[in-house]
């Protein structure tokens, strides 16, 4: 190829028109045409020299980048040769100087990252070329299709050797993990076979911590016991004559196994240690809680008043829930005895202790139950004797500010007055109604008391007579003063549809006491308009007679109001009658005014016909 573009280099020497050789004397005469001729004869000659010029210039840059285009292809093609001689004979898949084979490998794959760009640089460079027309487009061509060939041949060997090359890295490092982890279940083996197992509950509950945090630990190893699985069966498919592999992958399976079998067996042997020693523990916190409350149970005070028995009633109640707590730890104690008696069965070397500690724990529960018994026999009769003075003492302070609301004579001066008086009353009645409950409830309770033979009976049933009476007065005097509400209530709506109806007549009075009839302008439609205000009196008329209903109502109830009532029912019967009487003339007036009227245009008609009658009689004469 080196042959081919040195034979179509250009020509070194010009092949530019020589100038012809002057033969002849110069001619000492010569005309305007002739001087005009030589100087275009040079102008062109001029001319033809420059473009040979430019031509040589532009073969030779060809040349040149032609020339540097084949240096850098041959560069490339010597360096892709020595890459695929010196690792065509490359084991990769030998373990030996794995890490030097490993380094040589990325030292490779950084040159073919830099002998890309060399090549791209170079298809770059050709494209430019061949798409200017260089004189050796074909031969710049075809090496560019030798050089991707060879190149392409390189990334094939090079993919393959750097898969092969993963492919051993991987290999070991399987290798190296299921060391690792072999290596840590023969460790942790050491651990699950310790026969130690505590000897009182905190030992035994530090040795369970460091039993969980083994698990932990034995969960994350079973992960990556799994990726050594899916690892060992990718290899297996990679390299199938490599054995080792499979017999890797199975030894680390029964190694884990093994583990995890010993493992649940000193999980067991820790929980039975566990439960032994927590069942000595609450055993005897147990016993020594029951020595503690029988103390205060064997103390002879019921309390002097409700502040005190309260005081013991807490005591009390405190000490039933723990009793309860008792007879749960109890049951608990049950059925860690339950276990207990199956280690004695099996003949365990604490069975003599398990069956020592529940027979006192039996013997002093049995001894507190019978002592907190009798005390509470001893301490409910007293304790309901001041729970009943307690709620009779709050009911009789409740009525007593019940009965000052009740003394509270104001009945309201106005309507609004009255209505806000009677939703307080209301909002009393419902405090009366739900105090009503609580006093039912003393009531029985005085009951129980008395039916139950308690020492202070008497008493009981004569303070609960007195609360009864007491309620009794309450309620009649509430419905008194509810009453007295709805009476000043109903009396204040009167007296405000009274004031609206008077206000109503006064108004009205004025229409029916005008003298707008002495005007006969428009006096049909003012009787027209008198007519309509008789029909709005007599449509009111009902209205009036309600209003009077009402006082009527309340001085048929014996209102205390009774003279304020009938003066006003009197008062509206007096404008009344003024506002029909009023309206009664002014309708008189008005028909007479009309009538008048009309007699007035009857004979100004009648005049107007005579004077047209007697005008045609003279014109008949004539």
């Amino acid at each position: 190829m080196e042959d081919q573009g040195e034979q179509q280099a250009p020509p070194t020497d010009g092949n530019f028109p020589q100038p012809a050789a002057l033969t002849s004397d110069p001619q000492i005469l010569e005309t305007p045409e002739d001087i005009r001729n030589r100087r275009n004869q040079v102008l062109d000659r001029y001319a033809a020299f420059k473009e040979a010029t430019d031509e040589r210039r532009r073969r030779l840059e060809e040349a040149k980048r032609y020339q540097y285009f084949k240096r850098d292809a041959d560069e490339l093609e010597s360096w892709m040769l020595e890459k695929l001689q010196t690792y065509q004979n490359e084991d990769f898949k030998d373990l030996a100087n794995l890490q030097s084979k490993k380094q040589k490998h990325q030292a490779l794959e950084l040159e073919v990252k830099a002998q890309s760009e060399t090549l791209a640089s170079l298809d770059k460079s050709g494209e430019e070329m061949i798409s200017q027309n260089h004189y050796a487009s074909e031969i710049i061509r075809n090496r560019l299709d030798d050089l991707h060939a060879l190149w392409d041949k390189l990334m094939a060997m090079f993919r393959e050797k750097s898969r092969l090359l993963n492919l051993t890295l991987e290999y070991v490092q399987f290798l190296r993990r299921v060391d690792e982890i072999l290596f840590w279940i023969r460790e942790k083996e050491t651990f699950v076979t310790s026969e130690e197992f505590g000897q009182d509950l905190e030992h035994v509950e530090t040795l369970q911590k460091k039993y969980d945090e083994f698990v932990k630990d034995l969960e994350y190893q079973e992960g990556r016991a799994a990726e050594i699985y899916t690892k060992a069966d990718e290899l297996i498919q990679e390299l199938p004559e490599e054995t080792l592999v499979m017999d890797k992958k199975r030894e680390v399976q029964e190694a884990l196994e093994r583990l995890k079998d010993l493992a649940r067996k000193r999980q067991q042997k820790l929980f039975e240690a566990h439960e032994i020693q927590r069942f000595f523990r609450d055993t005897d916190k147990t016993i020594s809680w029951i020595n503690e409350k029988s103390i205060p149970l064997s103390v002879e005070d019921c309390g002097r008043d409700l502040v005190s028995v309260q005081a013991l009633q807490r005591k009390h109640e405190a000490l039933e829930r723990d009793l309860a707590a008792l007879e749960d730890k109890v049951t608990q104690l049950g059925a860690c005895m339950e276990e207990g008696q199956r280690l004695v069965d099996a003949g365990h070397p604490t069975s003599g202790d398990i069956v020592a500690k529940m027979n006192t724990l039996e013997r002093e529960r049995a001894a507190l139950l019978a002592l907190w018994d009798e005390r509470r026999i001893q301490f409910e009769q007293c304790m309901d004797l001041q729970l009943f003075y307690r709620d009779a003492e709050q009911a009789e302070t409740w009525m007593a500010k019940q009965e000052a609301f009740l003394d509270n004579k104001d009945v309201g001066d106005s309507l609004d007055a009255a209505e806000a008086l009677i939703r307080k009353q209301e909002d009393f009645e419902k405090s009366l109604a739900a105090q009503e409950e609580k006093i039912k409830h003393l009531e029985a309770l005085a009951g129980k008391l008395v039916d139950g033979g308690h020492y202070a009976s008497p008493e009981i049933a004569s303070r609960k007579e007195a609360l009864l009476q007491r309620r009794t007065a309450l309620q009649e005097k509430a419905a008194l003063r509810h009453n007295q509400l709805e009476d000043s209530h109903r009396y204040h709506m009167f007296d405000r549809d009274a004031d609206e109806i008077k206000a109503w007549i006064v108004e009205k009075l004025k229409t029916a006491t005008d003298e707008s009839y002495k005007d006969p302008t428009n006096l049909q439609t003012k009787v027209q308009k008198h007519h309509n205000f008789e029909s709005e009196i007599n449509a009111n008329q009902p209205r009036i007679e309600d209003v009077k209903k009402m006082g009527t109502d309340l001085l048929d109830a014996n209102h205390y109001k009774s003279d304020d009532i009938r003066a006003r029912i009197n008062e509206l019967d007096d404008l009344w009658a003024k506002l029909i009487d009023a309206m009664t003339k002014k309708g008189k007036n008005l028909e007479q005014a009309n009538n008048q009227q009309q007699f007035v245009r009857n004979i100004e008609d009648i005049e107007i016909w005579l004077s047209e009658v007697e005008a045609q009689v003279a014109s008949d004469d004539q």
